[in-house]
Order: C-alpha cells, then structure tokens, then sequence
C-alpha cells in the first residue's frame, strides 16, 4: 500500500498537495527522505546500513563493483600505481563514496585528477574498483519477505527511460538475493540490477 515518489533533486514541499503522508515511502538522497519522513512518510531510517562496506558483505559477490577496495580519498596519492596495478583500466578507475549518501555520484577517475580528487575528498572513504560499461539499468522494490513489489527500467544506454517491465530471469534473481539476505535495513528495500557489456 506504499507509492514511491520519483527521487528528484530540487522538489518544493508546499507544491505537494498530499494532506496524509503515512502511506507514503520515499526513495531519494536522505535529505530528501528526511524531509518526507518529518512528514509522516515512511523511509529509511538507517543510514549506515547503506555504506558500502556495510552491504557489501551482505551480498558482496553480487555486487556490480565486486572486486574493490577501501580507502581515503587522500590515499590516491601515495598508492597511485598500486591502484591502477589492481584497478585501474586505461590508465582509469572507477570511484564512490562509501556513504550511502552520497558525497558525489560514482565516476570514472583518470590517472591524471587524481591528485585533485584526493586533495578535495581526502579523509572520505572511498571504494575503487575496475571501470565497467553498463548498459541497461532497473530498479527492483523487494519486502522484508523477499517478495517483489515493483520494477522499473530506468536507464538504458545512457538514457533515462520508465518502463515497468524486466528480463523474467532478474526477477527470479532479484527474489533470490532477498529471501537470502540476512540483514534488513527496515520492511522494503530497493535493489538496482545492471546488464554490463
């Protein structure tokens, strides 16, 4: 009975019309879902469990980035090399926060910003693994109960698109990582699947 508002940056509270946010579950930067739950909606309250050494090993061999590594941003710099040694891809690697809300969206690092990039995130965590081309993402809403509750294509070949549909297999995919994970951050939580080149 939950309808999810579209995660947008810059969204103006009084412009809503909605009088009883209780049935409401809000999906965004936690800004956003803060801004929501002070409202009645209901959102994910633990933010640490969206760090990523946190859910990474929970489902780590999942993961898209699965071979990666932790460190401070101000690390680049000392370990460069050893780091394009494991990592890196044309002299490139691909960089995230580790917090789940997001200091910056992850991107792909060329050898020469990295310098830049580590004196302006120095003591963040960050994590670095091996660029990769993704080509089609969805959005998966599962219950506590493993359950999908909705899906949505949100993106593919760099275009963002809506459509409510999937290949049948991530389906069965997506079921199968919720029945088995062990640890819930609340009643819902969202998965994003990637098709790779």
């Amino acid at each position: 009975q939950f309808r999810e508002f579209s995660i947008v940056q810059d969204y103006n509270l009084s412009k809503i019309s909605i009088q009883d946010f209780s049935n409401l579950f809000c999906i965004g930067s936690f800004q956003h879902v803060k801004d929501f739950m002070n409202l009645g909606a209901k959102g994910f309250p633990n933010k640490k469990w969206f760090n990523y050494s946190n859910y990474g090993r929970l489902i780590g061999d999942e993961l898209l980035n699965r071979d990666y590594s932790i460190l401070p941003a101000g690390e680049l710099n000392r370990l460069k090399f050893e780091i394009l040694g494991r990592h890196g891809k044309d002299c490139k690697i691909f960089v995230r926060p580790d917090e789940g809300d997001k200091l910056f969206t992850g991107f792909v690092l060329d050898l020469e910003e990295f310098d830049s990039f580590a004196k302006e995130y120095d003591s963040h965590l960050i994590i670095i693994s091996e660029p990769c081309k993704i080509i089609g993402e969805w959005r998966f809403v599962a219950c506590r109960e493993g359950e999908i509750l909705g899906v949505s294509l949100y993106r593919y070949q760099d275009n963002l698109v809506s459509v409510p549909s999937c290949p049948p297999k991530m389906t069965d995919y997506v079921k199968r990582i919720a029945q088995n994970l062990k640890d819930w951050p609340d009643d819902l939580l969202v998965f994003d699947v990637a098709e790779v080149s």
